[in-house]
Formats: structure tokens, sequence, C-alpha cells
């Protein structure tokens, strides 16, 4: 049952604040080169009034989906809050915690109290340098039985809306750690244990999947730059390594291919590795696994596939870290079905 705590649809700490107001920033031109990503600062206090006014600035400026919103608030209204989060998903909004300044630097910020909650809003969520988050236990007014029966529902709705908003619930638990006149403020370690910060990267997803030529066991991430995707395949008893990512025919000339397990690079060998392509606007890349690399791979806890003009070149194309706890699982048994073939 879930724990009644002392809640408010206001925070003690916002009243005396401005409601919160929003500004936007167009991309430079062209867009072929900058995008059509607009960045929106909203700054103040969450009141009742917040997701219409939000909703009515995104419609007159036609901000496209895919944006970027930046908070810098104390908190506010707690139901209106959650109004504006499910707002901010619906557009695909990417959300940052920050202020700028007049030369459009990303500065540090606050998103305190409900703030909290509508910053889960954002499906990709990054949090500038020295800025703060900070939760605690929200007050009611009154007292009585029906105000604990109130408390309760609101929790109950809180709790349902950080697991909706791909959070993990376990944040509750630190509102309740903190008074109502107190303020936990949440390091950078618990805010991606929680999944409030993930950094432009959701959880992966794998699994094993059938097609006519046989089985294939599938990884795949949702990032800001795009999906990204690691297969194991099989062909006549030979295992292979599949990297579907981001890229373009500029890309295609990196062949300094690293394979990439618990951030260690792990050069690969030219005959190792197949010629990069575009398929489906995706580059591809494989590489053979020999029983060296498929016994690394095993143990890993995260891989990755990087591609990059040279060994010594400070950028690459590819995927950096995808979490393989999930593929582990599944990986001594494709390995066996590979063997009888």
């Amino acid at each position: 049952m879930l724990l009644i705590i002392a809640l408010a649809l206001v925070s003690p700490l916002a009243y005396a604040d401005e409601v919160m107001t929003f500004e936007g920033q167009p991309p430079p031109k062209p867009a072929g080169i900058f995008g059509t990503a607009w960045t929106i600062y909203a700054n103040g206090e969450i009141d009742d009034d917040v997701a219409e006014r939000f909703r009515g600035f995104l419609k007159q400026h036609r901000i496209p989906k895919g944006s970027s919103l930046v908070l810098n608030s104390p908190g506010g209204d707690i139901l209106a809050s959650m109004e504006l989060g499910r707002l901010i998903r619906e557009h695909a909004l990417t959300v940052h915690i920050g202020t700028r300044d007049s030369t459009r630097i990303m500065n540090p910020g606050f998103c305190l109290s409900a703030c909290a909650l509508a910053y889960l809003g954002g499906r990709f969520r990054f949090i500038a340098d020295n800025s703060a988050y900070g939760v605690h236990r929200f007050y009611r007014v009154g007292d009585g039985a029906q105000n604990d029966d109130e408390a309760q529902i609101l929790s109950a709705a809180i709790v349902a809306y950080i697991r909706e908003m791909g959070a993990d619930p376990a944040l509750f638990s630190e509102m309740v750690a903190a008074g109502s006149d107190d303020m936990n403020m949440l390091k950078e370690a618990k805010l991606l244990t929680y999944k409030v910060v993930n950094n432009g990267v959701l959880d992966p997803k794998w699994s094993i999947e059938s097609i006519p030529e046989g089985l294939y066991l599938r990884g795949q991430q949702e990032t800001i730059r795009g999906m990204e995707k690691i297969i194991f395949g099989c062909d006549k008893g030979i295992l292979h390594l599949m990297g579907i990512f981001s890229g373009n025919n500029d890309t295609l000339g990196a062949r300094a291919a690293s394979l990439v397990i618990d951030q260690e690079q792990i050069r690969l060998e030219s005959r190792q590795v197949s010629a990069p392509q575009i398929i489906n606007g995706l580059e591809n890349v494989t590489i053979t696994l020999d029983e060296r690399l498929l016994s690394r791979i095993s143990k890993a806890k995260t891989i990755g596939l990087m591609l990059q003009f040279s060994y010594d070149a400070p950028t690459f194309v590819g995927i950096r870290s995808l979490d393989f706890t999930g593929g582990a699982a599944l990986l001594p048994g494709f390995v066996k079905s590979c063997q009888v073939q």
C-alpha cells in the first residue's frame, strides 16, 4: 500500500515566484545544415494554466516535434506539472535543466518540487553542469480523513505518472524522504539510477527474432541520434555481429573498426570487418566473431561497435555503449542454435 504523505497542489517554495513564461529560439539557417528544431526556455512557477499557455505557444510558433525545452523553475502546482509533462511528451520535446545568457550558452539552472515531475515528460532528458534537481514532500492544507484519502489518491497518481514517463517509481521514495520545508537535492548518480536523466539514450530491448533464413539476436536502443541496433546472426555455423546506426555517405570512409566491450576499445583486423553500407538511411557494418571475441562478449555488461577514419581520430560513428544485460541472458541459447546449423 502506498504511504499516505502530506501532499498539496502547490509547493510552499514556489508561491512568491512569477508564473512560467516561454521564450523561443529558432535554429540558424539553412535548415539543411542546422535542422528545424527550436530551443524553448521556460522560466518561473508552474501554475494552473501553464499547459494551456504552452500549447498555445507551440501552436503559435509552429514548433516542430523533437525541439528542446530548457526548464528553470522552483515548482508550483503538482497536477499542472503532470499535465505539462504529458504535453512535453506529446510533442516529443527533449528536456534540459538550465538557463541561458545573451551568448545563448547553456548555464546552470534548477528544477525543484513540482518541476521535477514536469521534467520527466521529456523522452530524452539532460541536465546542465552544476544544475539542480530537487524533490520533497508536498504539504496539504487542512486535516481530516477526507484530506488523507485525497493525499493517497494523489500519491498513487504521482507514482503512476513517474512510471508512465519511463522513470523508476522509486523516485517517489526520495520525495517522501524530505519534509515539506526541505529539499532533497539528488546527485547525478541517483538521477541516472532512477532514470530521471538518460542523457539521450533509452533502455535497450533484447529479443530473439525469426526470419525464413533462421534466428537472430537483436538489441536496439532509441537515442537522440536515432535508433541503434546490434544484431547477432549466424551463417553456416559462423557467428556475425552487425551494427546499425546513424550515418551517411560521408562516413562510409571510416574503416578503422573497434568492438567496444565495457568501454574498452578492441581494434579489429580489416579481414574481420565488412565494407560499411547505407541501407534505409542507416549505416550497416558486420564483423565476424571468433572464439576470443565471443568469450569477451559473453561476459560483457555493455557492448558497442565504432568506426573511425583512423584509430587516432577524435571522432567516430557507431554505437559507443549498449547495455548487454538482456542480451547476455539470450546469447548462450542463440550460440547453440547456430552450432547445430
